[in-house]
């Protein structure tokens, strides 16, 4: 996957490294690192920044249960929710690739899709505003409400909790 300037960046990257007589292997690893770090902010700022609708949330829980996943796979669940044809579910895809909310990849002749937004964030971003505009709240939700959740483990609570807090904190400050 290639973020927007990216190749920009690893070009000049190179004519510094290269000027300094660095190694091909080191000079490999720091652009993957780089990358690495603007995939990793890209998607903290998805998080903080967009909220996928609710066809699009189905998606992503789809995905953040297994992934890559096919076109097709995607399609035979949202088929049966929604009655969707499979080019609907393709177009979303395609929308959502466009967002930057999913990476589009390939295994052999067949598009792959990977979530790029993480999901406890996501999670935890309409938690908080469901407490904040629906029910008033001024306290965060109680995460032992989510004790039996098929899309979310024992360790991903207690991030949870903490992202719950942390919002809280926030949108009291405001």
């Amino acid at each position: 996957m290639e973020i927007y300037g990216i190749k920009r960046l690893k070009r000049s990257m190179c004519i510094i490294i290269n000027f300094q007589n660095q190694s091909v292997t080191y000079v490999t690893k720091l652009l993957f690192n780089i990358q690495d770090a603007m995939v990793r902010h890209k998607s903290h700022l998805l998080n903080v920044y967009m909220k996928p609708n609710s066809t699009e949330l189905e998606i992503l829980k789809l995905l953040w249960k297994k992934q890559p996943r096919t076109a097709k796979e995607i399609h035979e669940h949202l088929e049966s929710k929604y009655g969707w044809s499979y080019s609907s579910t393709r177009k979303t895809l395609e929308r959502m690739g466009n967002k930057g909310i999913l990476e589009v990849g390939s295994s052999g002749n067949k598009n792959t899709f990977k979530a790029l937004i993480e999901k406890i964030p996501t999670i935890a971003s309409y938690m908080q505003e469901f407490a904040t505009n629906v029910l008033e709240l001024d306290e965060p939700l109680p995460v032992t409400m989510f004790a039996d959740s098929r899309l979310i483990n024992k360790a991903e609570v207690d991030e949870l909790e903490e992202l719950l807090n942390q919002l809280s904190k926030d949108e009291k400050q405001k």
